[in-house]
């Protein structure tokens, strides 16, 4: 490992995480890495958002599903732009509350609503499980968003990692749904999971040491997609889908210091060969998370913030 490459304040952070028993989460069971987790890494209540509120979507096709959720509004009475925002964790673990630092972030320098969603976890439920509650989600979104304090004809998703990954199944489903609403705006792709490959080179040249190592991501898969069901299933690998026309314009944010960034790169090429505008960020010097360690790190929360405004422009922009 070369910390030279790494942001000086993003490097402290790394060491001191790299020390902890977390990193070796691959040999404990999903309940005890989602406990030291939270152990690990209480909520962050910055910066303040005038409302927050929580929430529960009624799946239409489901009456008895239910799915949390928590909206943040800046600036209640103003009609804004509604974000939907899926958190990172593997799809086996995170929270509402430990997206909280981000999503506030998101709101704030955004002047967006935001939407998190508390989607289902592996491995009590396993895919499609998640990719099932992301659609619904959205889909709810479309439908509801006034109701929020939002325009509905100003609509995106956004999500880091395995929450990159459910945002961009989302935008895959609802695309050419009318139903009575307008259509997705725009995407934000955070290092987003989109191909359960781990052979590409990022993989193997920053496999260890990094915060998410490969062995992670095996076991993250192990529990949500045993054996690769669905290894071909656009719901799993949205880098595989038949065609990518007609999606929303994107931008995807990637971490240098990343095993996700060759395929989150790869993701950016197959949007922009099919015609989706897509602009691609590849934020130097910062390992796989990043979006979580603004408070500690200067180069991390430009990273996120300039992300989060270049997302905010393409659902402000008109037509």
């Amino acid at each position: 490992m070369d910390p030279v490459s790494l942001d000086p304040e993003i490097a402290v952070v790394l060491e001191q995480l790299n020390a902890h028993p977390l990193a070796r989460f691959e040999g404990m069971t999903p309940q005890q890495a989602r406990d030291l987790l939270a152990e690990t890494f209480p909520p962050v209540f910055e910066p303040p958002v005038a409302r927050v509120e929580d929430l529960q979507i009624v799946v239409a096709d489901d009456p008895g599903g239910v799915i949390g959720a928590r909206l943040y509004h800046p600036a209640p009475g103003e009609t804004l732009p509604l974000v939907v925002f899926f958190h990172g964790g593997g799809w086996v673990w995170g929270t509402l509350d430990q997206s909280e630092g981000d999503c506030r972030l998101m709101a704030a320098v955004g002047n967006v609503a935001v939407l998190s969603v508390d989607y289902r976890l592996a491995p009590e439920h396993r895919f499609p499980a998640a990719a099932d509650d992301a659609v619904a989600a959205t889909r709810w979104a479309l439908h509801h968003a006034a109701e929020l304090g939002a325009d509905p004809s100003r609509v995106g998703v956004a999500g880091d990692s395995a929450g990159g990954n459910l945002s961009a199944v989302a935008t895959l489903a609802l695309r050419g749904e009318s139903a009575g609403t307008d259509p997705l705006k725009a995407q934000l792709l955070i290092y987003p999971a989109v191909d359960c490959d781990l052979d590409r080179p990022s993989m193997h040249t920053y496999g260890e040491g990094y915060l998410l190592e490969r062995v992670h991501m095996d076991w993250f898969y192990d529990h949500y997609a045993p054996d690769r069901v669905g290894a071909s299933d656009p719901r799993l690998t949205p880098l595989f889908a038949g065609s990518h026309a007609g999606l929303p314009p994107a931008v995807v944010l990637l971490a240098e210091v990343d095993v996700l960034r060759d395929e989150g790169e790869a993701y950016a090429a197959v949007l922009q060969e099919a015609g989706v505008p897509c602009d691609l960020i590849v934020a130097k010097g910062l390992i796989h998370g990043f979006i979580g360690f603004w408070p500690a790190s200067v180069a991390a929360r430009e990273a996120y913030e300039g992300g989060i405004r270049r997302f905010a422009a393409l659902l402000a922009a008109e037509g």
